[in-house]
């Protein structure tokens, strides 16, 4: 996993790229699943003016929901 952002005048960025070298176990399949659905998720509630401070907590709601974090 490479993964990178930065913050600039008000903009937020976040960047990541997952890749395997070679066959990626069932294991590594499943969490690159679970961090696209999450990915997904995310995306599907980005409007104008939300700040990045809203999907932290969203993004943990969605987590519990789907089993990945503990109620």
């Amino acid at each position: 996993m490479f993964d990178t952002g930065c913050i600039w005048d008000g903009y937020y960025s976040d960047f990541d790229r997952n890749f395997a070298i070679g066959s990626a176990s069932a294991e590594a399949q499943d969490a690159h699943k679970k961090l696209f659905d999450a990915t997904e998720a995310a995306l599907s509630i980005l409007r104008p003016g939300i700040t990045p401070l809203i999907y932290l907590p969203l993004c943990m709601i969605y987590c519990v929901q789907t089993g990945h974090l503990p109620r």
